[in-house]
């Protein structure tokens, strides 16, 4: 029981570590270049993001620990899926906010979309759960997709 809890604490905190990672290269942007661009009439407030994200980033390193405790066979190639998609994630942070590129951070979106939704097929047989805790997350990468977006084709 204490190894479990142990392993999705390390899981989570790890999946937070990589949110507050990617915080630390949007800090300056946040407040100099991203107030300035043309965003979609759906952007919500800034506070509703950090919000979102860390709730985003509990459940997936909660799923991740369901999946690494689990006798699957394909946990250890689930795992490599799941920490590809979680550096992709973080350099979306870097290639959006830090460069001050949303083109790039578009195309590096859309590969994280393609992951997440590889990942969650990929792992849907194995462990439904863990694909149930990816959804949120999904749709907000969809819609962080979709605002990402609208900011490469309205500025």
């Amino acid at each position: 029981m204490m190894r479990k809890y142990f392993i999705t604490m390390i899981s989570i905190w790890i999946c937070i570590i990589v949110e507050i990672a990617g915080n630390y290269f949007q800090a300056e942007a946040l407040y100099e270049w991203y107030p300035l661009l043309y965003k979609s009439p759906l952007t919500p407030p800034r506070l509703a993001f950090h919000i979102i994200w860390t709730i985003n980033y509990i459940l997936m390193g909660w799923a991740e620990a369901i999946l690494f405790l689990s006798n699957s066979k394909h946990r250890i190639s689930l795992s490599f899926l799941f920490a590809l998609q979680l550096l992709c994630v973080f350099t979306w942070n870097i290639m959006f906010y830090y460069f001050q590129n949303p083109l790039y951070g578009f195309i590096t979106i859309l590969v994280l979309d393609l992951l997440v939704i590889t990942y969650m097929l990929r792992v849907y047989s194995e462990k439904k759960i863990c694909t149930a805790l990816m959804i949120p997350y999904l749709l907000w990468i969809l819609f962080t997709s979709y605002l990402n977006g609208f900011i490469v084709f309205n500025n």
